[in-house]
């Protein structure tokens, strides 16, 4: 991976008054775990394929949706996903394909597309994030991160226990601030 200068945003939402709602999502585990994004190291495919896997969920609270549309009001056409790695599996290096959004939506350039992961419970101790070449080493429930859609990325949770994220996937509107 050549270095470059990824563009990466940061914040924080304050979450705490929705409980652990992630808990009540109905998650289900791709079948083909290399489905929905592109390997930067094809090799990984034989190197991870046991571990490689990530369940999704889509039936994000209503509420929730609407708390975040007004926090991030400068994304347009949003979709959200509830995410959940189990202990001993990872996401290894890769850049999200995005394939369902940008056909629906006639985008042939993935970097209109931002990306933005909040994460919806504290850090805890073998959950990992790299994006592009920086490593989120912890995080509170709350903070987020975002980038633009040809950044790699890589996930791990060599823990004890779940690591959720909530994922917003959208299009920086020509208006935001």
């Amino acid at each position: 991976m050549a270095k470059e200068n990824y563009h990466l945003v940061t914040g924080h939402v304050d979450l705490k008054s929705f409980g652990n709602w992630y808990l009540d999502c109905d998650f289900e585990v791709h079948p083909n775990p290399w489905s929905g994004f592109e390997l930067l190291y094809e090799v990984d495919k034989q190197r991870y394929s046991t571990i490689t896997e990530i369940a999704i969920a889509r039936n994000i609270p209503t509420d929730l949706v609407d708390f975040l549309e007004d926090r991030f009001n400068y994304l347009e056409q949003k979709v959200y996903a509830a995410h959940r790695i189990s202990p001993g599996k990872i996401l290894p290096w890769h850049i999200d394909g995005y394939k369902k959004y940008c056909e629906t939506r006639n985008i042939t350039d993935l970097n209109q597309i931002t990306r933005t992961i909040i994460f919806v419970e504290d850090w805890q101790p073998g959950h990992g994030l790299q994006v592009g070449f920086e490593t989120v080493p912890t995080w509170t429930q709350g903070d987020w991160i975002s980038w633009q859609g040809g950044t790699p990325h890589l996930v791990l949770n060599l823990g004890q226990v779940n690591r959720y994220t909530l994922q917003i996937t959208g299009i920086r509107n020509d208006h935001s601030s």
